[in-house]
């Protein structure tokens, strides 16, 4: 509503930033295995499906988005940068895991899903006075997978990742300095060769709109379909 609107733009700086991420899985810890003799260590697996959500934008676009342009009528108003990336992947875990205090060291192999990145560079917007034009410089350029191979089967590149998880203050680490338990995560660090099927837009383009106030539409006298026989 526009008090929630009104509220968020008030907040808004020149550059913000949004984000989400969702990871479900299934892990699997052997805790009558041992690693290498070492009786503390176990060995674990899982699957998972992780997805990364971010964005960037600035208080304009938000702006556009949500009150329309009349607002910026007779400027020339700075739309970008802007930047939008998502990106999907499924994981096949390998590592191992300490008993007591549950550390954890995971290797997995990667098969990307799917990836879209769209970054607006510039995108100035001129509205004229009246709203009877509207003119667009935009520059923009676009990176995606390929959009013939969707969904969660979907192969469209391969990869290697590592994760680590280490908890102090917790089993034999209990008598750390700490005065409570504390963690220490590195999650997805590695990379994705991505199919040679990736595609890739870049426009440096100028648009023009030209159009009508809707009132002339519904004025029989000056309405630009007078005279006209509609069948």
């Amino acid at each position: 509503d526009t008090t929630l609107k009104n509220g968020i733009n008030d907040q808004l700086k020149e550059e913000n930033r949004l984000g989400a991420e969702v990871n479900t899985g299934l892990q699997y810890f052997n805790f009558k295995s041992s690693f290498f003799g070492k009786p503390h260590w176990g060995w674990a697996f899982g699957i998972s499906n992780n997805e990364y959500y971010n964005a960037s934008f600035g208080k304009n676009l938000f702006g556009l988005v949500f009150y329309g342009n009349k607002q910026f009528a007779g400027d020339t108003v700075e739309l970008g940068p802007a930047e939008f990336n998502q990106l999907r992947f499924q994981k096949l875990q390998f590592g191992i895991f300490n008993k007591e205090n549950f550390s954890q060291i995971f290797i997995s192999l990667v098969k990307a899903e799917n990836l879209f990145q769209m970054k607006l560079n510039s995108a100035k917007l001129y509205t004229e006075v009246n709203g009877n034009e509207l003119a667009l410089a935009l520059s923009e350029n676009m990176t995606r997978s390929d959009t013939n191979t969707t969904g969660l089967i979907a192969y469209n590149g391969l990869g290697i990742s590592t994760d680590f998880v280490i908890n102090l203050n917790s089993g034999k680490n209990g008598r750390a300095v700490f005065d409570n338990s504390f963690r220490i995560t590195f999650e997805n660090m590695g990379f994705i060769h991505w199919s040679e099927n990736i595609l890739y837009h870049e426009s440096d383009s100028n648009y023009v709109y030209e159009g009508f106030e809707v009132e002339n539409v519904l004025d029989p006298d000056n309405s630009v379909f007078s005279g006209q026989t509609v069948n």
